[in-house]
C-alpha cells in the first residue's frame, strides 16, 4: 500500500500491463483450488495445485486473457510466490502462449525463482486478438509439487517483429521447451 501511495505521489506509471488471477481476464477449471497461505502471492492472493506427469490425472487449468492496447512485441512474465505449502514448486510448469503467429509451449522452472518475476518469452501480440497464456497441472518433470497460478505481466517492447522469441531463440508459432 505504501509503495503504491508513493508511486502515485511522484507520478510513476508502471510500464507493465498486469493480469491478476482474480480479474475477469482469468478463468480456471471448475475444480477445488487451494489458495496461497496467509495472503501469499502477488497482490496478496494466489492459486496453486499439485503437479502431475500423468495426463489422466491432470484436472486443473487456468487461462489468462492477454488484452493489449496495441499490436506489438511483448515480454510475458509470470509470478510464482514464495509460499510455505510444505512442498517444493514444479521445475516444469508448461505454459502455452497463444500469440499472433499461433501457439508456443514454454517450460518454466517455478522452483528456481519463487518470489521473482520469471520470463516466459517474447511474443508478437495483437490488439483485440485472442492472445492468452494457458497453464495446467500437467508438467514434464515432477509429481506432487506446487504449480502456481498468480499474476502475469506484459512489457511492450516495440513494433511487431514477425516472430516469437524465448531467451533469444526465435520461434514462429512452433512449440519449444
Amino acid at each position: 500500500w505504501l509503495r503504491d501511495a508513493v508511486a502515485t505521489r511522484i507520478g510513476f506509471v508502471s510500464p507493465y500491463l498486469y493480469v491478476d488471477e482474480l480479474s475477469s481476464h482469468f478463468t480456471k477449471s471448475n475444480t477445488t483450488w487451494p489458495t496461497g497461505p496467509a495472503g501469499c502471492g502477488n497482490n496478496g492472493h494466489s492459486f496453486y495445485t499439485w503437479s502431475t506427469t500423468d495426463p489422466n490425472q491432470s484436472v486443473n487449468w487456468g487461462r489468462w486473457g492477454l488484452h493489449v492496447p496495441t499490436d506489438g512485441h511483448y515480454r510475458i512474465e509470470i509470478y510464482a510466490p514464495y509460499c510455505d505449502t510444505g512442498a517444493p514448486e514444479t521445475a516444469g510448469a508448461r505454459y502455452t502462449v497463444t500469440h499472433s503467429y499461433g501457439a508456443s509451449t514454454v517450460s518454466v522452472n517455478q522452483d528456481a525463482n519463487v518470489g521473482l518475476w520469471m520470463t516466459v518469452g517474447e511474443f508478437d501480440l495483437t490488439a483485440n486478438g485472442n492472445n492468452s497464456l494457458f497453464l495446467t497441472d500437467l508438467t514434464s518433470t515432477d509429481n506432487g509439487r506446487g504449480v502456481w497460478f498468480d499474476g502475469v505481466r506484459l512489457l511492450y517492447l516495440g513494433e511487431p517483429i514477425g516472430q516469437a522469441t524465448n531467451n533469444g531463440v526465435l520461434v514462429a508459432g512452433m512449440a519449444y521447451n
